[in-house]
């Protein structure tokens, strides 16, 4: 068997197990976000053929509704439930996206070890395996969205490319509206420039032109058409002029670096870069520097610094691939980069604070492939030094750490269940049994509980759910009388769930609890009698 072939298999078991095993230890969908979407495949199930944008679905997620389609589909086809189909073949369309960037970059670079190392972080993947072993749009999208690239800068040469690259962008619009936004965005940052420097295009531009037009107007006349209504906020002017700003910014020093000489030693800026990165987030633990961010756990602390000291390989890789003169080749990886750090400059410092938090957690998600690609170049520049076998082992032994330590995150927040990290996105048999438990004896009582419960028993069993009301209630601000509380164990260790993470609660609040009766419980979750 060839050494490729070994490469690859790793790849693909490394990516699959991270992403499906969340759901097969629990036989639940990962992911808060999840119960909405399963909710509309089942209706979409139950009353085909049905207007998508029918009032028996959600409002919001049926205007990308190819994830539900594709879970619809698959129900039928395979005779099981919506959810059991969504659980587990979501996750496993996004475990094949470390192997959709090996063949790009086999394209791009001809070099199957940058190939493999690159894909290899990728499929470890940090924040990036945990979000996609959720069943939600994005994770949906996440194939699409590399595929599309890829399409875009290898296929626009072929005959067929053309066709294949707007089936592409069609399913993306469909899919998921932020990958759809960063795709377009992408392929503008490639597309300017090359047509800012020649010797980048190749004989496909006028073909690059029909690509990125078609893609633009897929979107505007499908949300013309369709999906406006479901867009929950609308960006003034100043916000397209700073997101613009950004993109200038960012363009005009990854243009620069691209058409720049060959420099003889790493640029001592970028080291200084990512040392302002590390301080800002140790700024970021006494005085927040994005709006809304908390004061991390030492455990998610180490992951911060894990992604930044990948952040420090990816220069070196930066350096490697133009001494080797391959900066021209991997262009669309080095603007993929400089369109992504645009979006995210614009979410910490432009961005209104309820859009900010939001875009600053997920789009590092969407750069973790292009982020990889550099550090796989940077792991390979430290194993060619002085032909030395001493920088082959030390290259060997910082690709397991950082796949390890990638891996690792994944633990901490579904077994181990740390805050910051997603521990919330993990369902437990007994909080389903619950659920189904309140759906059935609650009549029409509200029931208080934080975000995860609203997910499970709001948006999937249609039941009255008041997440601020639970809130003020363990605060001792209320007193929800004749309704019902949803406590579940994991928020005596990391809180109430308002947001992307848990609240820490009053040292007392359990005791405002056991003033009343309890109706039921099963050891990990109970519900209380107001």
């Amino acid at each position: 068997m060839r050494k490729e072939s070994y490469y690859l298999m790793i790849i693909i078991l490394v990516s699959i197990f991270l992403r499906i095993y969340p759901t097969m230890i629990s036989g639940l969908p990962f992911s808060t976000d999840s119960w909405p979407l399963i909710r509309n495949a089942e209706r979409l199930v139950e009353n085909s053929p049905i207007p998508l944008n029918s009032k028996l679905f959600d409002g919001y997620n049926n205007y990308w509704p190819l994830s539900q389609i594709y879970g619809a589909i698959l129900s039928m086809i395979l005779n099981i439930s919506p959810m059991n189909a969504m659980r587990i073949y979501i996750p496993f369309l996004a475990s094949l996206t470390p192997l959709t960037l090996y063949l790009l970059l086999r394209r791009l670079t001809r070099n199957e070890t940058i190939s493999f190392f690159a894909s290899i972080l990728f499929a470890a993947g940090g924040p990036h395996a945990i979000f996609t072993a959720g069943v939600t749009k994005e994770t949906f999208a996440n194939l699409i969205f590399i595929q599309s690239i890829y399409s875009f800068s290898i296929l626009c040469s072929h005959d067929h490319g053309l066709l294949e690259f707007i089936l592409l962008v069609i399913a993306l619009t469909m899919s998921h509206h932020m990958a759809y936004i960063v795709c377009v965005v992408i392929f503008m940052s490639i597309f300017f420039a090359e047509l800012f420097l020649p010797r980048l295009r190749g004989n496909s531009m006028r073909k690059r032109i029909i690509m990125l037009m078609a893609a633009i107007l897929i979107g505007a006349i499908y949300y013309l058409v369709y999906a406006l209504p479901g867009l929950k906020m609308t960006l003034s002017l100043s916000d397209w002029l700073s997101a613009f700003s950004f993109q200038v910014l960012t363009f005009m020093v990854m243009f620069y670096i691209v058409v720049r000489p060959k420099p003889r030693r790493i640029p001592n800026l970028w080291i200084a870069f990512i040392l302002i990165a590390s301080i800002a987030l140790l700024v970021n633990q006494v005085t927040p520097i994005v709006p809304a961010s908390p004061h991390l756990t030492s455990t998610a602390l180490f992951y911060a610094y894990v992604l930044i000291f990948l952040g420090f390989f990816a220069v070196i890789g930066l350096y490697a691939v133009k001494d080797w003169g391959v900066d021209d080749d991997i262009h669309p990886i080095l603007f993929w980069i400089s369109a992504i750090l645009g979006l995210e400059g614009y979410a910490i410092f432009g961005a209104n604070p309820d859009l900010s938090l939001t875009l600053a957690y997920r789009l590092p998600n969407l750069i973790i492939p292009a982020l990889a690609t550099l550090a796989g170049a940077g792991l390979l520049r430290i194993s060619l030094m002085n032909r030395s076998k001493f920088y082959r082992i030390l290259s060997a032994t910082c690709l397991i750490f950082f796949t390890v330590a990638l891996a690792s995150q994944s633990y901490s927040a579904v077994i181990l269940q740390e805050n910051y990290l997603g521990y919330q996105w993990l369902y437990l048999p007994q909080e389903y049994q619950q659920a189904i438990w309140i759906k059935r004896y609650s009549m029409d009582c509200v029931i208080y509980g934080d975000l995860k419960v609203k997910y499970l028993l709001g948006e999937y069993l249609g039941l009255k759910v008041d997440p601020i009301g639970g809130y003020r209630l363990l605060r001792g601000e209320g007193h929800g009388s004749k309704n019902l509380f949803s406590a579940y164990m994991a928020m005596s260790r990391n809180g109430y769930l308002l947001g992307p993470y848990g609240i820490e609660l009053p040292s007392d609040w359990s005791k405002r609890l056991y003033m009343h009766d309890i109706l039921f419980s099963n050891q990990y979750t109970t519900v209380y009698q107001l």
